[in-house]
């Protein structure tokens, strides 16, 4: 019986594998590069994001801004009349519909000898998209 026994070497001419440096360099500035383009049409897709919060946010401040103008319209009025009204002003009152029933509500004008006067007009003016553009329609 043998007490050592003889280990095998390895041979010390084997070819070692592994990159050159070379190699390596070429790997990394490849990999630069696609990442580079990762970050930037990322941060394209992010400013396209932001104009669009952008110009919501800002038609959703208009419409806030018109709906307290048509508040604030409607809470100064001292009466309410249902019809229709043209361009030119006429105003043709609806009657005895459900709309505007016949009997007198709080809403409608006081009975008296003296006529109606005509409905209050607003004159909001209209927000434009940019400075000296046109005003959105």
């Amino acid at each position: 019986m043998k007490l050592l026994m003889k280990i095998p070497v390895a041979r010390q001419n084997r070819k070692k594998s592994g990159f050159t440096l070379l190699e390596m360099m070429f790997s990394v500035g490849i990999y630069t590069i696609l990442l580079i383009g990762v970050l930037v049409s990322l941060q394209i897709f992010a400013l396209r994001v932001y104009t669009l919060a952008a110009t919501k946010l800002s038609a959703t401040k208009m419409s806030r801004q018109a709906l307290n103008a048509i508040r604030d319209d409607i809470r100064q009025c001292k009466y309410a009349q249902v019809g229709h009204a043209d361009n030119s002003g006429n105003f043709t009152p609806y009657t005895g519909t459900a709309l505007a029933p016949a009997m007198p509500s709080k809403f409608s004008p006081p009975r008296t000898g003296i006529s109606p006067r005509p409905p209050m007009t607003s004159t909001i003016s209209r927000p434009t998209t940019r400075a000296g553009s046109r005003p959105i329609t």
